[in-house]
């Protein structure tokens, strides 16, 4: 493609990432086209939310936890973090873990995002979960030399 003018292009453009279902493209008029992962639930799902707004006081760690359904498969589709911190050295670290023994002896990492004094982050997550009784998805929330005002959300679904 390199330097050739929008109009050269014949036809549109896709890359497809067959694991995940993202998508992304030009189109024949040289256009960047970006389709994301489909967020509605299927009918027979129960959607799933974990999250929402709290004020965190300074060097703080406020935990989530929600168990997976035994028998059941948990999808994880979307983390959203937001901090209004007060100070532009402090942090607040978003983070989502496994917790597959349910009683966190064991976390596996699923995905961190740092936030220095304010600001915001989304992210798509492709990710799926068994539950066997015991495992939970953790949401964990910490501040680092800073209080917060923050908002931070997991979306997915259970069938």
């Amino acid at each position: 493609m390199g330097d050739q003018p929008a109009s050269s292009f014949a036809q549109d453009v896709s890359i497809t990432d067959e694991s995940s279902g993202l998508k992304a493209g030009v189109t024949s008029d040289g256009r960047l086209r970006v389709a994301s992962v489909d967020m509605t639930p299927p009918p027979s799902a129960a959607a799933v939310t974990m999250g929402g707004y709290a004020s965190i006081a300074n060097n703080t760690t406020i935990d989530i936890l929600r168990a997976i359904t035994s028998g059941k498969t948990f999808y994880l589709q979307l983390f959203k973090c937001r901090s209004a911190g007060n100070n532009s050295t402090g942090y607040t670290e978003f983070s989502i873990f496994e917790d597959p023994n349910g009683n966190l002896s064991v976390l596996n990492r699923i995905d961190t995002v740092l936030l220095q004094g304010g600001g915001d982050f989304d992210t798509a997550q492709i990710n799926s979960y068994v539950g066997n009784g015991t495992r939970r998805i953790l949401l964990r929330t910490i501040t680092n030399s800073q209080s917060a005002t923050v908002y931070r959300q997991l979306i997915g679904y259970e069938i």
